[in-house]
């Protein structure tokens, strides 16, 4: 195998294939190969003993001078989020609060027929004795059609003191998207 020299730094084996526009090394590879949507959400407010599914009405897209979506954006109506194209995403959700006993959970759903709902991913929230708890928890989504693919998040209290945290200028409990690349 022999490298080539690409911008005097950096060396390359010249058989292997690069992404159009690319060098060998990482340009072409980013807005080249299928990153094109990246979006956060965080949850404003703190709640107490409730168990939204789906959580509703606290949703804001964050909005700290650093932060920048990629591409159109993921939507957000009454707690189900849409997708603006088709493709394979990565959904995370995390939460930050207290529990003062065990029981509890948070969880991603996504639905395929803008309907029926399945449980994706999991969590317990539950704890002995009084802790923080910061939980993280994510899940594949194939979006192969952009009207009925849509996911919704949930927790569930269990029948314990417990608080999830939201916070309007920093994210304590959020949803993060990206686009990994074309549907399966």
């Amino acid at each position: 195998m022999a490298l080539s020299k690409v911008d005097g730094t950096n060396f390359v084996d010249p058989t292997l294939p690069v992404a159009s526009g690319g060098t060998g090394i990482t340009s072409g590879f980013v807005n080249g190969g299928g990153l094109t949507e990246a979006d956060m959400y965080r949850w404003t407010t703190t709640i107490t003993n409730v168990s939204p599914n789906p959580l509703t009405g606290n949703w804001e897209r964050v909005d700290d001078s650093s932060f920048s979506k990629l591409g159109t954006g993921i939507t957000e109506t009454s707690g189900i989020f849409s997708f603006p194209s088709t493709g394979l995403y990565h959904v995370a959700f995390q939460a930050f609060g207290t529990s003062n006993a065990s029981g509890g959970s948070l969880s991603i759903y996504a639905t395929i027929n803008d309907s029926t709902y399945d449980e994706l991913s999991v969590a317990n929230i539950g704890t002995y004795g009084s802790w923080y708890y910061n939980i993280f928890i994510q899940a594949f989504v194939n979006v192969t059609d952009i009207s009925n693919v849509k996911v919704k998040f949930g927790v569930d209290m269990g029948t314990s003191t417990k608080d999830m945290y939201g916070n309007t200028d920093k994210t304590q409990t959020g949803v993060s998207f990206i686009r990994l690349g074309d549907s399966q």
